[in-house]
């Protein structure tokens, strides 16, 4: 017999906001007045074309006083982030649950939005080429409009992880060859979350309305982590068959 184990399984994560009606327009408004103030952020402008993109402190305490539904929104995408990190890490945290209780401590943690930004594209061919986010376990991207992007573009695209299988191509490797990107189309109110070492762009755009999303850059830091017994975690994954013994 044959034995079939997948190596790679990195999970993105969408759901789409109840109450994005409620806030988007006062968001939207926010961003253009935003827009007029501030100047444009000037990180990797190589591959980007027609689209602006303050410094990366947008979600400060003063413009969520200026903009409350901004706020709104964060705790809405908090909300989610927690949801989704903490689920998707049960098995390893409580490892090191274990570890901390038998030291009489608690595993404490909390996700931090350490860089926030929004990206207002013309429909002039605007794009983000292919990059990934150093210095930060998650990201996540929310989106204002939705677009046809068979006919204006405007997708998000996520690179696999094996992309570096292209480096040679014959009938064999079409199975993964046609398996590369994975094109996520903005829709109103949907919140997308991702592993933030995934190459991911944002393709050329020619709608007729801006296109409007915001992002974020995430941290989950804990002021216990390194205390627990790394090789426990390494048993784990050789258990589950994501790690040879």
């Amino acid at each position: 017999d044959i034995e079939k184990f997948n190596l790679v399984d990195v999970p993105i994560f969408s759901t789409i906001n109840p109450d994005h009606e409620k806030i988007a327009d006062k968001i939207k408004d926010f961003i253009y007045e935003y827009e007029k103030e501030t100047i444009q952020s000037d990180v990797a402008r190589q591959i980007k074309y027609e689209l602006s993109e303050p410094p990366f402190d947008f979600f400060k305490d003063k413009n969520i006083e200026r903009c409350p539904e901004l706020g709104e929104l964060l705790q809405y995408v908090m909300n989610m982030m927690t949801l989704t990190v903490m689920n998707l890490n049960q098995p390893y945290w409580n490892v090191v649950k274990k570890q901390l209780k038998e030291k009489g401590k608690k595993f404490r943690w909390k996700i931090y939005f350490t860089e926030g930004w929004y990206h207002l594209t013309k429909g002039k061919g605007g794009f983000h080429g292919y990059h990934m986010h150093p210095n930060c376990s998650w990201g996540w991207i929310y989106y204002f409009n939705t677009i046809d992007t068979a006919k204006y573009g405007g997708g998000n695209s996520f690179l696999s992880p094996v992309y570096q299988a292209q480096y040679y191509n014959d009938p064999g490797a079409l199975w993964i060859n046609n398996r590369m990107t994975t094109t996520i189309p903005p829709t109103k109110g949907k919140l997308v979350m991702f592993p933030t070492f995934l190459l991911h762009n944002a393709e050329p755009y020619y709608g007729n309305e801006d296109r409007i999303v915001l992002a974020c850059n995430c941290r989950v830091l804990s002021p216990d982590y390194y205390e627990h017994v790394a090789m426990d975690i390494i048993k784990l994954n050789q258990k589950e068959g994501r790690m040879s013994k």
